[in-house]
């Protein structure tokens, strides 16, 4: 029997099962829109006449359509296929990550739906979101990058605090609202892990320090900001400990990029 991510129930609380021509979706109970259901009976038509494409690496395209934004996986094979027999598609996948993180707490676009062809492992899988018209990713916003180093630690931390890791962060993977609030995105890089690992959180957290607020890395007014947030979100209370281990962590990572360069420089 196939597990579900994030839970045991087939499907989470607030939504419900619905059927769209050949389709089986997973729908938010509260979504009352007489088009949506046009739109879940035939995606690929709404995403081929999309005015407005975000994303398209071939085997990923997310997509504006109807007025909800529409992530389509398709192409995957091996490992990926195994994954979806067991632990479900990667729009499902997403799905649930999605309402994990909003029962936790942690601040993340709503997701509406998700679906794919009804028993055939390998078929497309679709998820759909709310469109924020007026949100930015973080490698387009511009504004008071304190602030922003100190939101981006809360949420980073209620994140870890919480029992969840992203594999990908970046600032393409998160959004900024119009008062400054970022939201995590790209959910099915989440990973529900319990009590996160010191490790993967200080590899998380020297990730962020170099990537997040664009267009350079933190400062160090910034990076303490930000630490002082992650660490009051945790409940951490020596953050000394917290600064040393970072500075050195962010050194072993500085000496390794140097060294790749210079062996490429060499060879």
């Amino acid at each position: 029997m196939a597990v579900t991510p994030f839970g045991s129930s087939p499907v989470p609380p607030g939504f419900e099962r619905r059927s769209h021509s050949s389709l089986a979706w997973v729908v938010r109970a509260s979504v009352d829109d007489p088009a949506l259901a046009h739109l879940l009976c035939d995606p690929e038509t709404h995403l081929a006449h999309s005015p407005r494409i975000f994303k398209n690496e071939g085997r990923c395209v997310v997509a504006l359509v109807g007025g909800y934004v529409m992530k389509r996986w398709s192409g995957y094979g091996g490992l990926e296929r195994w994954k979806t027999r067991w632990r479900g598609t990667r729009a499902a996948r997403a799905g649930w990550a999605a309402t994990a993180l909003e029962q936790a707490g942690v601040a993340t676009v709503p997701v509406l739906a998700w679906g794919t062809r009804e028993g055939v492992i390998g078929a497309p899988s679709y998820l759909l979101m709310a469109y924020l018209a007026d949100a930015v990713d973080l490698r387009s916003w511009q504004g008071n990058r304190l602030e922003m180093a100190e939101r981006l630690g809360g949420l980073i931390g209620l994140l870890h605090e919480r029992g969840f890791t992203h594999r990908d962060l970046k600032p393409s993977n998160l959004l900024v609202t119009p008062d400054g609030c970022p939201l995590l995105i790209d959910l099915d890089g989440l990973r529900s892990v319990g009590p996160v690992p010191r490790s993967r959180a200080i590899a998380d957290v020297v990730k962020l320090g170099r990537r997040m607020v664009a267009p350079s890395s933190l400062t160090p007014s910034e990076a303490s900001r930000f630490l002082s947030r992650y660490c009051l979100a945790r409940g951490f209370r020596d953050r000394r400990n917290w600064w040393t281990v970072l500075r050195e962590e962010a050194g072993r990572h500085d000496e390794f990029r140097t060294l790749r360069a210079a062996r490429k420089t060499r060879a």
